[in-house]
């Protein structure tokens, strides 16, 4: 699987604990929080394990979203990511109650970015143990917005929008300063 390019993510057997990652997510949900899941399959390339057989055979009481991703969580009460993609930039940009998990060999940080990755850890935005964030979910799970709107969870937030999902009105100027600093990078 995906050997055709340079991707983030899992690959070969990867897909085997992604599957059983997400598996022991839902799995570890209270009953009320899973009774009000809706699950959205990431596939966005034929080369990804269409993860939705996995969940529908296991959780056939949960429904399947397949609509636009994007449009639908910004009305979501709490958008759960089973991956750090561009979904995540886009929810903490638009300030989207997010709950992140993923394996730990899914993905190789930069030492620069490690800082916010722990800050996102560290306010229970981001796991890299399904089960804790699932338990992490049931505790905030009746008050979501006190949860997201705290202190830490926003600062951790705005860290890491201003340094991964920037939405600058005038984006443009960002863009003309930081090209000339890419001749010396690598």
């Amino acid at each position: 699987l995906r050997l055709g390019r340079v991707v983030d993510g899992p690959s070969g057997a990867g897909w085997l604990r992604y599957c059983e990652h997400t598996l022991d997510f839902l799995q570890n949900l209270s009953g009320d929080i899973r009774r009000s899941t809706i699950f959205r399959p990431y596939v966005k390339t034929v080369s990804d394990v269409d993860i939705g057989h996995v969940v529908a055979e296991h959780f056939p009481d949960i429904p399947m979203f397949e609509g636009d991703l994007h449009g639908a969580m910004m009305k979501c009460k709490l958008l759960v990511i089973g991956n750090c993609s561009t979904t995540l930039n886009i929810a903490m940009a638009a300030n989207v109650p997010t709950v992140v998990y993923w394996h730990d060999d899914f993905i190789c940080l930069r030492d620069q970015a490690i800082p916010y990755f722990e800050a996102l850890k560290g306010c229970g935005i981001m796991f890299s143990d399904a089960a804790a964030a699932a338990a992490h979910i049931n505790s905030i799970g009746q008050d979501v917005e006190g949860w997201w709107n705290s202190r830490e969870v926003q600062d951790a937030r705005k860290s890491w929008t201003d340094q991964y999902a920037r939405t600058d009105k005038f984006w443009w100027w960002q863009w003309m300063k930081a090209l000339p600093k890419l001749k010396n990078v690598g």
